[in-house]
């Protein structure tokens, strides 16, 4: 799949619920892996939260992006970020509007 036919899909969590839109990926550029994902939840820019989840959340990728976890699981790892390794390099993908 194209990066940009996978940028801007709809994202559902477990349970079917519309958590918003595919708005960036990180790539790990050695493996040319993605590594995790950017769902903005197109919510007003003062209050706007995105989630992140990495590859081994998606469960299928077809019309949509079906998340293996559900809505309050990426919720509790906001609260308890995770430290990234600083050696390593990422390349983000943006879709241009």
């Amino acid at each position: 799949m194209k990066v940009s036919e996978f940028l801007g899909k709809k994202v559902l969590d477990k349970n079917a619920l519309e958590l918003g839109k595919v708005s960036e990926m990180d790539i790990e550029p050695k493996k040319g892996l993605m590594e995790s994902v950017i769902i903005s939840t197109g919510e007003i820019a003062i209050r706007k939260n995105d989630l992140v989840v990495t590859s081994k959340d998606i469960a299928e990728v077809g019309d949509y992006v079906l998340l293996s976890i559900d809505k309050q699981t990426i919720l509790d790892r906001i609260q308890e970020p995770e430290e990234e390794e600083p050696s390593k390099k990422r390349i983000n993908l943006k879709k241009s509007e």
